[in-house]
């Protein structure tokens, strides 16, 4: 979207309905501005006062976690993306940070300039308040006032009990986030899509979605986890998902893969990395081999590193049945530590992480040498 046309705006929720003219009105109101890469373009807690359309370049997404402060990516957009819309009707604080990640362009259009422009145009209010009624008729909920966000601090995971699920998911959306937020309720479980911010489906009990949604929105007690998926993710699973000439995904071997079990590794860690953070999975990682090397001295000839990127070594000879149960009780007993810290992650589905290898890691029993680690030690 290079606003080489004022209908380019449509692709904006905001603006969606509004007629030419009015396309045009905004168009003409929007300002350039340019930051370098790795420069910041606002933090969370800064007053939200305009919306940003990407004109060339990238930028991402990001909060910081928890008490150890890392930066933790919600989403990274490109050319064409936009992100702060809300900021024009609500003013609230940001509750994420937006840093470049490339030398890059921004059409700006701030929320003084936009309420000039809707004061000149009461239809365009009118067709504006349209808009956000269909957006918000489900939820039946009024805006919560800017002032009590202001101390609010979002993390990738909590409790509903302090954080109502409407303003999860109006921080999945206003944050622009590609991934899944994961929601448990007593014995209820539902899963909510975003893509850059807009929501695509709501999985909660095979329901319909708008049934789906007012069933979330009464939750009160349970938890919430948020899992940002990087189009480096994205990436590496599209790479996965090779189709066959049939059409459907093409079979991995043992010999296609290479090693299986490292290729796991790398996309579970990575996964964990997104989820958990890279200090306290570094953590776990440490606390879980100094458990295991006296059961399995093999692990000596494995190295694993998630500080500053993940990176995996593994013996170049192949697969045997002792690295193989040595590597699945690892990450077993990983994912179980993420289990007890971190609230909702046992929705999330090890043979889901790296889709192209599940044959082959079945195969060798990964999965199940995986599943039965607590009993194995």
């Amino acid at each position: 979207m290079n606003i080489e046309s004022p209908s380019d705006l449509k692709n904006i929720p905001l603006f969606k309905e509004l007629n030419p003219e009015h396309l045009q009105t905004i168009a003409d109101e929007l300002q350039e501005k340019s930051f370098k890469n790795g420069e910041i373009v606002f933090e969370a807690g800064d007053t939200g006062d305009c919306l940003y359309i990407i004109k060339e370049g990238g930028v991402r997404i990001y909060i910081k976690a928890g008490e150890t402060g890392e930066e933790i990516t919600l989403s990274e957009l490109k050319t064409g993306d936009y992100f702060g819309e809300m900021a024009l009707l609500t003013g609230e604080p940001r509750s994420a940070s937006v840093q470049a990640t490339s030398d890059v362009t921004l059409l700006q259009l701030d929320k003084d300039g936009f309420e000039n422009i809707i004061s000149k145009n009461p239809k365009m209010t009118l067709s504006i308040s349209h808009m956000l009624s269909q957006r918000l008729k489900d939820a039946n909920v009024k805006r919560v006032e800017a002032e009590s966000h202001a101390g609010m601090q979002f993390n990738t995971t909590g409790q509903l009990s302090e954080f109502a699920v409407i303003e999860i998911l109006k921080f999945c959306e206003q944050n622009s986030l590609s991934g899944y937020l994961h929601l448990k309720s007593n014995d209820q479980r539902a899963e909510v899509h975003f893509e850059k911010g807009q929501l695509q489906t709501i999985d909660c009990g095979g329901r319909e979605e708008s049934e789906a949604l007012d069933e979330i929105l009464s939750w009160t007690s349970g938890s919430f986890v948020i899992e940002p998926v990087t189009p480096r993710l994205e990436h590496e699973k599209e790479k996965a998902e090779e189709t066959s000439d049939e059409g459907g995904v093409a079979e991995v071997k043992p010999a296609e893969t290479g090693n299986p079990v490292k290729e796991f590794l790398k996309s579970f860690l990575r996964r964990m990395v997104s989820v958990y953070g890279s200090k306290n999975l570094a953590t776990e990682l440490d606390n879980a081999r100094k458990e295991l090397q006296p059961y399995f001295p093999v692990l000596d000839s494995v190295e694993l590193e998630v500080s500053g990127g993940v990176r995996v070594s593994m013996p170049q000879e192949p697969l045997n049945d002792k690295l193989v149960l040595a590597a699945a009780v690892l990450a077993g007993n990983i994912s179980e530590a993420c289990r007890k810290n971190c609230i909702g992650f046992d929705l999330l589905n090890p043979k889901e992480i790296a889709p192209g290898l599940e044959d082959a890691l079945t195969e060798v029993h990964f999965f199940e040498y995986m599943e039965q680690s607590k009993e194995l030690l």
